[in-house]
């Protein structure tokens, strides 16, 4: 949740599995939600932004998110397409997949990919 001025907002809840680390979730949270508003994101993009550094901080090792903005991205991207996938809008969901894609090819995001796959329709 995110309280401004006007509103209060929210965000999905995301059920992880795998987790590496929980040691620096809160503060990846943190980092996210500043970087987002830093960057000019609106409230909720930011709030978003923020939520995902901090599920992809548990896949990590150490209290460090050593991940990058395209890795988020590409987690966000990912999200979407499932979530449209789940709704059977096949379209929708495509450009999503390929939305994540070319933000993991920006910089490699190799440790992405494989999370990437927890979110793929069967």
């Amino acid at each position: 949740m995110l309280a401004v001025r006007e509103r209060v907002l929210s965000t999905k809840a995301y059920a992880l599995s795998g987790i590496v680390d929980r040691i620096g979730g809160g503060d990846a949270f943190a980092a996210g939600l500043l970087h987002g508003l830093l960057r000019h994101m609106s409230d909720k993009d930011a709030l978003d932004f923020a939520i995902a550094a901090a599920c992809l901080k548990h896949s990590v090792p150490g209290d460090v998110n050593l991940l990058r903005e395209a890795d988020m991205r590409a987690f966000l991207a990912g999200q979407q397409a499932h979530s449209a996938a789940q709704l059977g809008d096949r379209s929708t969901a495509l450009m999503y997949l390929k939305e994540a894609e070319i933000a993991m090819d920006k910089v490699e995001c190799k440790s992405t990919k494989h999370l990437m796959l927890k979110f793929l329709p069967a």
